[in-house]
C-alpha cells in the first residue's frame, strides 16, 4: 500500500504523577513541483515549541497534562521512514504543562476533526487531545462557547506549525494533510477543524495505569 510522501510531527508526554503516555500527530506536505522535498531539519522545532506552550499552558488542559517530546519524521511513498527522525525533549521548566485543575479519566480526549474540501476516504482525519480542563455542562457536554475555543486554538496552533515548516525553493507554508493509503495514496489538504462537544475515549491508555483494588470483606448472603 502506497502513501504520498510528507513529513510526520509526533507530539508526545506524560500525565503528571503517572506513567500513562499520551500523543497526537499531524501530517504536513513537504513536496513541491521542480523542487527538493523538505526534511526534518527544515522544521523549525524551536518556533513550534513555543507555539505549543502557549497552546497548551492553558486551563483548556487539565494541570495533569505535560508535553515532554516532539518528533519529526520524513515519510516515504511505501509509508516507512525516510533517515533519520528529528528529536526533540523538552528541558526543565520549558514543556507545555495545562494549568486547570480539572481531573478526567486518562483516557478522556477531545478530539479534532481535520476536514478537506473533496468527497472520498481521505476527507476526513483525526486526532484525539489528552485530558481537557473545560468544565462541562449539566448535560455532560462542552458548552457552546468551549467548543469554539478549542476550534480556534487548534487552528491558531496548527497554522503555527505550518508556518515553522521552510519548503524548499518556496515562500509558501506547508499545508495540512488529511493521507490514506491506498494503490498510489491519496491526500487531501486540511481546509476545515471542527471540534465536538462531547468527550471521546483513547482505549489503549488504561493499560500503563497501576490498579489496586479495595476489597469489600466477606459478604454475609
Amino acid at each position: 500500500m502506497a502513501v504520498p510522501k510528507h513529513l510526520k510531527i509526533v507530539f508526545r508526554g506524560i500525565f503528571q504523577d503517572t506513567p500513562e503516555q499520551w500523543s497526537f500527530s499531524t501530517k504536513w506536505d513537504n513536496t513541491q513541483f521542480g523542487a527538493p522535498d523538505a526534511g526534518v531539519d527544515d522544521v523549525d522545532v524551536v518556533s513550534i515549541m513555543v507555539a505549543q506552550q502557549v497552546y497548551m499552558n492553558n486551563p483548556r488542559f487539565s494541570n495533569r497534562v505535560r508535553a515532554t517530546e516532539m518528533r519529526i519524521y520524513k515519510i516515504g511513498n511505501d509509508g516507512l521512514m525516510e533517515g533519520n527522525p528529528r528529536l526533540y525533549s523538552y528541558g526543565a521548566n520549558e514543556e507545555p504543562i495545562g494549568t486547570a485543575g480539572r481531573i478526567y479519566s486518562p483516557d478522556s480526549a477531545l478530539v479534532v476533526t481535520t476536514e478537506a474540501v473533496n468527497r472520498g476516504r481521505a476527507r476526513f482525519g483525526r486526532f484525539y487531545l489528552p485530558m481537557p480542563g473545560y468544565v462541562l455542562e449539566n448535560d455532560c457536554r462542552l458548552s457552546l462557547a468551549n467548543s469554539q475555543d478549542a476550534v480556534n486554538a487548534a487552528v491558531t496552533f496548527l497554522q503555527a506549525v505550518s508556518n515553522n515548516i521552510d519548503l524548499p525553493q518556496s515562500t509558501a507554508d506547508a499545508e495540512m494533510l488529511n493521507i490514506s493509503a491506498g494503490a498510489i495514496g491519496v491526500s487531501q489538504v486540511v481546509n476545515n477543524i471542527r471540534v465536538g462537544r462531547v468527550l471521546d475515549r483513547v482505549e489503549r491508555r488504561r493499560r500503563q495505569l497501576l490498579e489496586s483494588y479495595t476489597l469489600s470483606g466477606t459478604i454475609g448472603w
